[in-house]
């Protein structure tokens, strides 16, 4: 899948590549695991006490991580997750990332507090650009400045890290 391409690719090329994310559902944990599984460095945000994985799925990775990776979060110990904690962890990543990647974002998704959190902090923005007819925010910020990304080489080439 595409989010597993990039981030071999970018693993690849950047020595110290690291991948900040939420340990969420898809996208998230694609990436996290890819990271960790060649050698890259990942951060998970956590919107829930340090203590507690959620979701309870990823536990595996979760675990490794916080042997052999970073796990942060806000909340101490096993306090579970609050939905407005998500938009919190939001911002971190946001502001703890040099770029980012968006891969797929529906309109009314989590990710869209994250690039908003990008934009104010000034972050890069890198969109894969999605079918005219899907449920995506994708093309919309490409066509408002985003970069548009379809391999790694993208990625590499806009932040001067191609040469």
């Amino acid at each position: 899948d595409l989010c597993r391409k990039l981030v071999l690719d970018l693993a690849d090329r950047i020595e110290n590549l690291t991948i900040i994310s939420g340990l969420a559902y898809g996208i998230d944990v694609t990436a996290q695991r890819t990271a960790y599984e060649n050698g890259a460095k990942t951060v998970a945000v956590l919107g829930c006490g340090i203590d507690y994985c959620y979701p309870k799925e990823h536990l595996d990775l979760y675990q490794k991580l916080k042997e052999d990776g970073l796990v942060i979060s806000e909340y101490p110990n096993k306090l579970e997750p609050q939905p407005q904690w998500f938009i919190i962890r939001n911002r971190i990543i946001a502001y703890a990332s040099r770029a980012l990647v968006v891969i797929s974002a529906r309109k009314n998704s989590g990710s869209v507090t994250t690039i908003s959190f990008a934009t104010e902090a000034d972050r890069e923005i890198f969109c894969c650009p999605t079918g005219i007819d899907e449920d995506s925010v994708c093309n919309e910020l490409i066509r408002d400045g985003a970069h548009i990304v379809t391999c790694g080489e993208d990625i590499l080439y806009y932040l001067g890290l191609d040469s």
